[in-house]
């Protein structure tokens, strides 16, 4: 049998319903991604951190051998055998790991043990399913995301049963995704034609026998790059190459042109008086030829130096609810990876430093400490990107 995907040391809890949660690790400010396998049983891994387990969800009638594929058999069988103490008290049921591990939690992520190699797969497994399941994600971004979930899963991880359901699933999702999007699909590629033909090389794949998916291959090969006298003429545009940061230019009129070179197009410019700090301007910054920008009318007779302007993922103040906070909280951690991991690395420490401040406004000093350091470069993300990242590098409105 198959050597278990997590080894560390558990928390079991048991409710007097019967489903048991087993806790090894408190996600970080970036939140979970989290895969369901089915037969009753979810997983959760840090999302920055996705080799490292942080739950699992079991109920009643889960199927043992999804839970002997993640703990092994014997811890399996001691979990599910459990019941409920009469006080309520979890039990300790230690791994692997050991005391080691208990030492290296209070140090913080750095000092945690990375995890075995099935574990790394698994958490790009959860990743890429958490993708899939955005709702807010592009079709693009969520059709790959469910394409390398089948790809992962058919591979070194295949072995499981409990895994390697999702490929088939994830097959079906990525095809109806992609149904009907032949021409969005085209122009996309005729844009992005480095990414699209991974995606195409993706697509190819003769695992995949969807006829949807392989129309999607075929739409994707036979877009024509764009002429490689406009690629040229692009990357020698003083105004993509050698602009640094952002640029502000202020018209007599009152209108102002904030530009970018960051392509990422998460960004709205937010313009506010310095002494009042009242709201002058808010718009979102739209993908060009040359970058990103935007424009607004702010009164003519202020100049730049009566303003302050800024460039952000969160243009708004602090929503009021507390489960709103703690969502946006997550959300820009979540930012702060996806863009660390395909290289937009000052636009990562940017929203990492956005985050602490919304763990610390939450009281969550220990989260909004994690963020900070991985804004000042102590902690990194420790994945590369998907395709389906990359893939949303080109979208608008990620």
């Amino acid at each position: 049998m198959s050597a278990p995907i997590y080894r560390e040391s558990l928390v079991v809890h048991i409710d007097d319903a019967g489903e048991r949660e087993l806790v090894s690790f408190n996600a970080g400010p970036a939140g979970v991604a989290q895969v369901d396998l089915g037969n009753g049983v979810i997983v959760q891994v840090d999302f920055a951190e996705p080799s490292r387990l942080a739950s699992i969800r079991i109920e009643p009638n889960a199927r043992a051998s999804t839970v002997e594929d993640l703990i092994g058999p014997e811890r399996a069988d001691a979990v599910l055998s459990m019941v409920p103490r009469a006080d309520g008290r979890p039990r300790r049921m230690v791994g692997e790991d050991g005391p080691e591990r208990e030492r290296a939690r209070r140090a913080g992520p750095s000092s945690l043990p990375r995890g075995t190699y099935e574990s790394m797969r698994f958490g790009r497994v959860a990743v890429l399913q958490s993708m899939v399941d955005d709702p807010w994600a592009p079709d693009l971004v969520r059709a790959t995301a469910a394409l390398e979930v089948a790809v992962e899963t058919a591979g070194d991880l295949g072995d499981r049963d409990s895994i390697a359901q999702l490929g088939g699933s994830a097959i079906e999702r990525a095809a109806e995704l992609l149904d009907g999007a032949d021409a969005d699909l085209s122009g996309w590629a005729t844009a992005h034609p480095d990414v699209a033909r991974d995606l195409h090389e993706l697509c190819d794949n003769r695992a995949f026998t969807h006829p949807l998916i392989a129309r999607a291959a075929d739409v994707l090969a036979s877009t024509a790059p764009p002429d490689h006298g406009d690629i040229a003429a692009a990357r020698s545009s003083p105004s993509v190459v050698e602009m640094p940061g952002s640029h502000v230019d202020l018209k007599p009129s009152g209108r102002m042109v904030v530009r970018s070179a960051d392509l990422s197009g998460d960004q709205w410019v937010r313009v506010v008086r310095k002494d009042s700090l009242v709201l002058l301007a808010l718009a979102p910054m739209m993908v060009t030829a040359s970058g990103v920008m935007a424009e607004v009318i702010v009164p003519p007779d202020l100049t730049l130096a009566d303003m302050e302007v800024d460039i952000t993922a969160a243009p708004l103040p602090v929503p009021a609810s507390s489960l709103a906070r703690v969502t946006r909280a997550v959300q820009l951690g979540r930012d702060a990876v996806a863009l660390h991991v395909v290289g937009q690395w000052q636009r990562s420490r940017t929203r990492w430093v956005e985050c602490a401040r919304a763990w610390r406004e939450l009281g969550d000093t220990t989260r909004a400490q994690i963020a900070a350091r991985y804004a000042d470069g102590e902690y990194e993300p420790q994945r590369g990107a998907t395709l389906a990242e990359r893939v949303r590098q080109t979208q608008r409105g990620g």
